[in-house]
C-alpha cells in the first residue's frame, strides 16, 4: 500500500516563497479538492501559521469545517456560483463571501438575503474565456444591474479565471485585457469594484503584472514532483512536497481521511500523510488553481 506523503518543511518553504513573490498582495489560499489531498483543516492551519487568512472553497462543507474549527473571522470566498436556496442559506449563516456568475444567481441571492433582512457580501465572476460560469463581458447591463438593483448584495470584489494561463501567453493577455476593460467600465459607471483578482497559480507565476489586488493560489504551494515545479521558478528554489511512498503504519487523518504514516529516519513528525485516493483528488483539483 502506498501513502501520499506531504513534507511540512517543503510546504512551508513553498508558502514563504509564494509570499515573497506576491510582494504584499493578499494571497487567497484555495482549499478545494480536500485541500489538494492534504485535508482542508490540515492545509488551512499550516497556511494560517504563515499568516494567511483569506481562503477559497468550492463546497459548503469546506466552509463549515473552517468556521467550526477556529477560522471564525477569516475571509472565505465560495468560488462556485450557486442559486440553490439551501446552499445559499447555509453559506450566509457561515458569513461566506458568495460568487455571483449570472443575473439569475444575483436575483436568487438578493431575494434570500431580503427574506433574512441581511446584506450579503459577494464577488462578481466575469467569464473572459474559461466558459465555466460568469457574466459575459458584453452583458454590462446585468453586471451594473447587480449594483443598481440588488439592494441586499454588497459587491466587494470582481474576478475572472483564465482559460489557459499555463499554456498560452497570447490568450491570457487577451483575456486580461478583456477583464481590465470590464473592471474599468464598472468604475466608469460610478461603482466600486472592491478586490480585483484574476490570477490562479499558473497566472501568478507567469504574469506578475496581473497580480492586481489579490491572487488565488492552491497547487503552486504543493507540486507533487520536481517535474511539476513552476517553470517560472528555478527548480533549486522550489521544493516538491508531495509524493506517493510505501506505507508502514495506518492511522486516522483529520476530516475522516484514511491515512498512512511512514516512519521517517529524521523525525516522526517530519511529514503529514493522506491516502493515495486523496492524492488523486488533489491532482484533479490542481488543474484549475
Amino acid at each position: 500500500m502506498k501513502a501520499y506523503v506531504v513534507e511540512k518543511e517543503a510546504l512551508s518553504h513553498n508558502i514563504e516563497l509564494l509570499q515573497k513573490m506576491a510582494n504584499g498582495v493578499p494571497i487567497w489560499a484555495v482549499l478545494k479538492g480536500n485541500g489538494y489531498g492534504i485535508g482542508v483543516l490540515s492545509l488551512a492551519r499550516h497556511l494560517a501559521e504563515a499568516g494567511i487568512d483569506h481562503f477559497c472553497v468550492t463546497e459548503v462543507r469546506e466552509a463549515e469545517l473552517l468556521r467550526e474549527n477556529g477560522f471564525e473571522d477569516d475571509s472565505i470566498l465560495m468560488l462556485r456560483s450557486t442559486g440553490d436556496p439551501a446552499e445559499l442559506n447555509r453559506l450566509m449563516d457561515l458569513r461566506v463571501i458568495l460568487t455571483i456568475g449570472s443575473w439569475e444567481t444575483a436575483c436568487a441571492i438578493n431575494a434570500i438575503a431580503a427574506e433574512r433582512a441581511d446584506v450579503v457580501e459577494a464577488h462578481l465572476k466575469i467569464d473572459t474565456g474559461m466558459g465555466r460560469y460568469g457574466f459575459l463581458p458584453e452583458d454590462m447591463d446585468h453586471i451594473l444591474g447587480v449594483y443598481r438593483e440588488q439592494k441586499n448584495i454588497a459587491v466587494s470584489g470582481v474576478y475572472t479565471h483564465f482559460n489557459c494561463a499555463f499554456g498560452s501567453k497570447k490568450l491570457t493577455h487577451q483575456e486580461f485585457e478583456t477583464f481590465r476593460k470590464t473592471v474599468s467600465a464598472i468604475r466608469e459607471a460610478g461603482f466600486e469594484t472592491g478586490t480585483v483578482h484574476c490570477c490562479n497559480s499558473s497566472a501568478f507565476l507567469r504574469f506578475p503584472e496581473m497580480h492586481c489586488d489579490g491572487v488565488r493560489l492552491g497547487s503552486a504551494a504543493c507540486p507533487s514532483t520536481q517535474s511539476c515545479a513552476p517553470s517560472a521558478m528555478p527548480r533549486r528554489m522550489w521544493r516538491s512536497c508531495a509524493s506517493c511512498r510505501r506505507a508502514t503504519r495506518q492511522a486516522t487523518a483529520p476530516c475522516g481521511l484514511r491515512a498512512r504514516i511512514r516512519r521517517s529516519p529524521l523525525s516522526p513528525s517530519a511529514g503529514t500523510t493522506a491516502s493515495a485516493s486523496a492524492a488523486t483528488a488533489a491532482s484533479h483539483a490542481s488543474a484549475t488553481a
